[in-house]
C-alpha cells in the first residue's frame, strides 16, 4: 500500500486520546457474544487496500473459523494504540503498521508475537525484519517512476535520477525523512545497497544539495502521482502501488525502474491488553502463512511478506511486485531508524529550511 498515506509517526494529541478511548469502549461491547463467538477488531487503512485484505485473507479466515468474526476498522493511528493500552481499554486486536512500528521503542504497548502459534516468525521476505512484536504482512517499495512523455531514454538507477544534465527537469521525493530520500541519495553517490547503514547523513544531504533546487517534495501519495503524471516533474521516487495505479489503472505515460528499489514492509502487531490474544495470533498466522500470504497480490500490487509465500497473481501483476525484483534492491533498516529518527529528522528539517 502507498506508504505516503501510511508512514505516520506516533504523535498523540488530546483528540487522539479521546478517540482511542471511544474506540476501546465500543470495541469492548463487540468483542464477546452470548453464543460464545469472538469478534476480533482488525485495524487497517481503508480503500482498495482494505478491500484486498478482506478478499485475500479475512473472508477465508471467517469461513474457516465460524466462531470468530473479524471487524475491520481504521484508519491506523499509533497514538491510539498508546492511548488504548495506557487506559487499559484496548479495542484493536490486530493492527497493520509500517516499518517504523513494532520495534523496541514501542514494545511496552505491544504483546510479543507467539511464535509457537505463528509459523512464519522466522521467515520474513528478504529485506524485511520481524521482531518480537511484529511479523511481516506484505511488501512495497520506493521506486524510480518517470514520465515517458518527458524523459528521453530510460533512467537506470538513482545516479540517473540525480543527473539533471542527462535527464533535465524537476524531480519528486518524499518529504518524510524515513521514507527513502536519504538512502536514494547515497545510492546515487555510489554507496552499495548492502552498505547503506549506518547512514552517512552528511554525505546524503551533500548529494541532495546537488539537485535541491530541482526537487519537489511530496507529502501524500496522491500528490506524488499528480506530480509525475502531469509532467510537473519528469521523474520521482514514489511508492510502487502508486506507480502501478498511474501506469496500469489510469494508463498514464509512466514507467518504473526497479533497479535500486527501496523495499519497505508492512507488519502486523497485537496491542498489549487485548481481550482475545490467542485468536489474534490465529488470524496473524492465517495471514502470514506461506500458503496464504501471497493471496493479496491478486487484488492489490504488494508482494508477500513471508519468504516462502508465492504471489497468487497473474504474470502481469507479478511483474509489478517489489518481491519480483529483489535483485539489485535496497532495504530500509528499521532498527537503525528506530534509534536515530528524531536526531536525523531534526537535521533533515534544518537542511530543508536552509
Amino acid at each position: 500500500m502507498s506508504r505516503s498515506v501510511r508512514r505516520s509517526r506516533a504523535i498523540a494529541a488530546v483528540g487522539t486520546v479521546l478517540s482511542a478511548l471511544l474506540v476501546g469502549a465500543c470495541g469492548g461491547a463487540a468483542n464477546g457474544a452470548a453464543d460464545g463467538s469472538v469478534t476480533l477488531t482488525f485495524a487497517t487503512y481503508g480503500g482498495p487496500y482494505e478491500a484486498a485484505q478482506k478478499q485475500a485473507w479475512i473472508d477465508g479466515f471467517q469461513a474457516a473459523n465460524p466462531g470468530i468474526k473479524v471487524l475491520v476498522t481504521g484508519p491506523v493511528d499509533y497514538g491510539k494504540i498508546k492511548a488504548m493500552t495506557e487506559a487499559g481499554n484496548v479495542g484493536w486486536d490486530v493492527v497493520d503498521v509500517n516499518g517504523d512500528y513494532g520495534m523496541e521503542s514501542q514494545s511496552k504497548y505491544l504483546t510479543p508475537i507467539d511464535c509457537a502459534r505463528v509459523t512464519a516468525c522466522a521467515t520474513p521476505l528478504r529485506g524485511l525484519t520481524n521482531t518480537r512484536w511484529r511479523i511481516a504482512e506484505n511488501t512495497s517499495a520506493l521506486t524510480l517512476a518517470y514520465n515517458t512523455d518527458k524523459v528521453s531514454g530510460t533512467p537506470e538507477d538513482w545516479a540517473d535520477f540525480f543527473d539533471t544534465a542527462k535527464f533535465p527537469g524537476k524531480r519528486a521525493l518524499p518529504k518524510s525523512v524515513g521514507s527513502g530520500a536519504l538512502e536514494a541519495a547515497l545510492l546515487a553517490d555510489g554507496v552499495p545497497a548492502d552498505q547503506l547503514y549506518p547512514l552517512d547523513v552528511d554525505r546524503a544531504l551533500k548529494k541532495l544539495d546537488t539537485i535541491k533546487k530541482d526537487i519537489v517534495w511530496w507529502e501524500t501519495g496522491t500528490q506524488s502521482e499528480q506530480l509525475v503524471s502531469s509532467g510537473e516533474v519528469v521523474m520521482g521516487g514514489i511508492w510502487s502501488p502508486r506507480a502501478y495505479n498511474l501506469a496500469v489503472t489510469s494508463k498514464k505515460p509512466v514507467a518504473i525502474q526497479w533497479n535500486q528499489q527501496m523495499v519497505f514492509g508492512s507488519y502486523l502487531v497485537v496491542p498489549k491488553g487485548g481481550r482475545h490474544t490467542a485468536e489474534a495470533m490465529k488470524l496473524i498466522d492465517w495471514i502470514t502463512s506461506p500458503k496464504r500470504n501471497g493471496a493479496i497480490s491478486a487484488y492489490y500490487p504488494v508482494g508477500p511478506g513471508t519468504a516462502d509465500a508465492k504471489a497468487a497473481a497473474d504474470a502481469a501483476m507479478v511483474s509489478w511486485l517489489p518481491s519480483s525484483h529483489l535483485q539489485g534492491s535496497a532495504a530500509q533498516n528499521d532498527a537503525w531508524w528506530d534509534k536515530n529518527l528524531d536526531e536525523v529528522g531534526d537535521g533533515f528539517q534544518t537542511w530543508l529550511q536552509s
